[in-house]
């Protein structure tokens, strides 16, 4: 489903600009991804009650979703590798990989834990 327009809502320093390592500072993204899809593409048939959601003038699906971004300010000082968790109802679970607790879906956190 590709994404259409992909809107910053906000760009600040993570963590008060503390380093990790030799990556040094990040950067927290928050934004919305919008997207644009074909109810009729037989790719998206697995998608539950696609085919009844509202459609825009050209017959396309269009809906949007949260996204954090946690990047390092200097890429080059970055190992390349890109971490994405795609969320199950609004849970950061992602966050059992760095040591720290499951965020609740209703917090905007993202928790450094060990820095991972």
């Amino acid at each position: 489903m590709p994404v259409a327009r992909f809107e910053i809502l906000k760009q600040v320093s993570y963590e008060d600009g503390r380093t990790f390592g030799d990556a040094g500072s990040y950067e927290r993204i928050d934004a919305i991804a919008h997207y644009i899809t074909d109810p009729e593409n037989l790719a998206n048939s697995s998608v539950i009650d696609l085919a009844l959601s509202k459609r825009n003038g050209d017959g396309q699906v269009e809906f949007t979703g949260d996204v954090t971004i946690i990047k390092p300010v200097d890429l080059a000082a970055s190992n390349g590798a890109l971490l994405v968790q795609v969320p199950n109802r609004g849970n950061r679970s992602v966050a059992r990989l760095n040591l720290t607790p499951v965020v609740p879906a209703t917090s905007s956190a993202v928790e450094p834990g060990d820095g991972f």
